[in-house]
């Protein structure tokens, strides 16, 4: 499959969204962020991790917590940033250390047609 360029990153370092065109043509038509409440009993991440979807409710399948979400002009959902059911616990080793998923991105850094940045660039010391 062929890749285009998406961010500009540090050299080595891998952006979260995928590369494929596909996907990144399918990131031009984003013109919203929507973010979600998230349940007051799991503790608030800064991170998520990222999906292409087209429906909030294929982004809850599996215990997933949908925490934002793009969509189009038209309302059409183009991808969201969610945590999954190990990352809600409280006893995930994400919440005792500073740390993420390496292929979570940092939800400050969303935006509508913009390519996801990396967390665990924001959680280096």
């Amino acid at each position: 499959m062929t890749t285009c360029t998406a961010i500009d990153l540090p050299p080595g370092v891998h952006g979260v969204t995928s590369e494929f065109c596909r996907d990144l043509e399918r990131l031009k038509a984003e013109v919203a962020i929507v973010h979600l409440a998230t349940d007051p009993n799991t503790p608030a991440l800064r991170w998520g991790r990222e999906s292409f979807f087209r429906r909030k409710s294929s982004a809850k399948w599996n215990g997933r917590l949908l925490l934002a979400y793009s969509r189009t002009a038209s309302g059409r959902i183009v991808r969201g940033w969610f945590l999954n059911s190990i990352d809600q616990k409280s006893d995930c080793v994400y919440r005792d250390q500073q740390g993420c998923p390496s292929e979570s991105a940092w939800l400050a850094t969303i935006a509508p047609g913009k390519p996801s940045e990396p967390a665990w660039l924001y959680l280096r010391p």
